[in-house]
């Protein structure tokens, strides 16, 4: 039974949490600010085409 833990249990647990690392970095690194960026360029979109209703432009 304690072979089975140390050598599979437990690095199996070492590496799940390693994941849940990644996947916590990667949202916060990445993801976020994406989802931010993404969205100011949509309202960016949204100004510059008020704009051009608002001034008659193509």
């Amino acid at each position: 039974f304690d072979p089975l833990v140390e050598k599979v249990l437990d690095p199996l647990e070492e590496h799940l949490d390693n994941l849940a690392e990644l996947a916590d970095t990667v949202h916060a690194e990445l993801a976020t600010p994406t989802q931010q960026a993404m969205a100011k360029r949509a309202r960016l979109r949204e100004e510059i085409a008020r704009y051009k209703d608002d001034y008659g432009l193509a």
